[in-house]
């Protein structure tokens, strides 16, 4: 146990309680919510209904919510929103709003391969 995975592992629980949240998701920033909902999108599901990461072992969704990157290779490191947005541009990730952005209420679009380095 390091203080980094003390910290992800507060950092992701937090976030997951405000993610979940009905009245308090919008506490979250847009490009942190976005990438929760695409590493949400895009892991093994064996990985969320078991709880935990099968390569890594690392808890599922809560650690996932966290800025570490999952020690299995599943999804990188939280990026910040100008890296975010380039990275849906150039892997073609589309977050569709219905209404306004702070509602949160999208569609997502994914129209090719992703490649996550």
């Amino acid at each position: 146990m390091t203080p980094e995975n003390v910290w992800a592992y507060l950092q992701g629980k937090i976030r997951e309680q405000l993610f979940y949240s009905k009245y308090f998701s919008r506490l979250l920033p847009l490009h942190i919510f976005e990438q929760i909902n695409y590493r949400l999108f895009v892991m093994n599901k064996q990985c969320y209904t078991q709880g935990s990461c099968i390569v890594c072992g690392c808890d599922t969704p809560g650690l996932q919510m966290a800025d570490k990157a999952c020690d299995g290779d599943c999804y990188p490191k939280m990026m910040n929103s100008m890296d975010w947005d380039t990275h849906k541009y150039f892997n073609k990730i589309e977050f569709n709003y219905h209404g306004k952005k702070k509602d949160r209420n999208f569609e997502l679009r994914i129209t090719k391969k992703t490649i996550i380095s």
